[in-house]
């Protein structure tokens, strides 16, 4: 079976980075070094250029922003605005989000309070997870795939 899509992700002093991410921040800190090396008299032979590596460094930093993954355990974190995906791959954090499209818990004994969501998937067990309100319909979907999760609307 292949995957319809996979991604290569590596931990960055403790902190996991997708590597695709990482290539283009590392594209264009290139650009910008080289660029400071040329003189500033000097003139790219390809204009576009730097417009497309600024795209693409903003795509970049984007998707790091509405994509945030945790994985050492123990953390104690409050999300504000809207994230489009959360995933918690480790254990016993405490977790305060204002509101989030999807939310994957992949560990084990994490406290999470949640605003508004639309999806909440949990792998690992023994999570509390309260949500105050659906983004849609009466309540968000919820996948549980463990035993031992305390999943329900906050009063």
């Amino acid at each position: 079976m292949i995957p319809g899509r996979f991604e290569i992700s590596f931990d960055l002093f403790g902190v996991p980075v997708r590597a695709h991410e990482f290539l283009l921040v590392a594209l264009f800190a290139m650009l910008v070094v080289f660029r400071l090396l040329e003189g500033p008299l000097s003139r790219p032979q390809n204009g576009n250029v730097p417009t497309i590596f600024s795209a693409l460094f903003i795509y970049a930093a984007l998707s790091l922003i509405w994509l945030v993954s945790l994985g050492n355990g123990k953390l104690k974190i409050k999300f504000t605005g809207t994230c489009t995906t959360i995933n918690v791959g480790s254990g016993e954090n405490t977790l305060d989000i204002e509101s989030v499209d999807t939310l994957n818990v992949g560990g084990g004994k994490n406290k999470i309070t949640i605003g508004t969501v639309d999806t909440i998937h949990l792998g690992g067990a023994k999570n509390v997870v309260r949500w105050k309100k659906a983004k849609t319909g009466d309540k968000p979907t919820i996948q549980d795939g463990a035993a031992g999760n305390d999943v329900a609307q906050a009063k």
